[in-house]
């Protein structure tokens, strides 16, 4: 997509008293999640702002042409946040007689079992980028996962390549 198309396609909501908050947001069909998502671009001051259109601009094209290469370590992420969280969290909403240990319970509870179990339950939710800082092209893909329903998964992609979970 081109700046231009970008512009037209995207909806500007201005912050009238503090611009440098405003945001765009624009709706577009990813192919590598299967599904149309609202990509929040937020703290750009105008549509005219550079470097920051230039950066939102490459990361939209970095989405939509998101290879399937990525699919390995972002379900290699979202395993190792799902092992963490069922390792050491108690949630307390179902029995654990029958099994050997709480951690055994939860994953039978979750029915998760593998890498792939993992990177099927968890929904992609949100996908924003702060426009704040222009050194890189980064954005974050925020899922929603059943085994942490309250914070879900967030990680963060800089110039194409993991960078961070929480």
């Amino acid at each position: 997509m081109t700046k231009e198309e970008i512009i037209k396609k995207g909806q500007f909501h201005l912050n009238e008293h503090r611009p440098d908050y405003s945001e765009l947001r624009i709706n577009l069909y990813l192919d590598f999640f299967e599904k149309e998502m609202e990509i929040l671009f937020a703290n750009l001051p105008s549509l005219s702002s550079e470097p920051q259109m230039t950066l939102i601009t490459e990361t939209i094209n970095e989405l939509l042409c998101f290879d399937q290469t990525n699919k390995d370590w972002l379900s290699d992420q979202i395993w190792k946040h799902y092992e963490i969280c069922v390792e050491n969290a108690s949630y307390g909403m179902f029995p654990y007689e029958g099994f050997d240990s709480e951690s055994e319970a939860n994953r039978a509870f979750f029915k998760v079992y593998s890498r792939e179990d993992a990177y099927d339950a968890v929904k992609l939710k949100e996908v924003w980028a702060d426009m704040d800082f222009t050194e890189f092209r980064h954005f974050n893909l925020v899922f929603k996962c059943p085994w942490d329903d309250e914070h879900g998964i967030s990680i963060g992609v800089i110039n194409g390549k993991f960078d961070s979970i929480n």
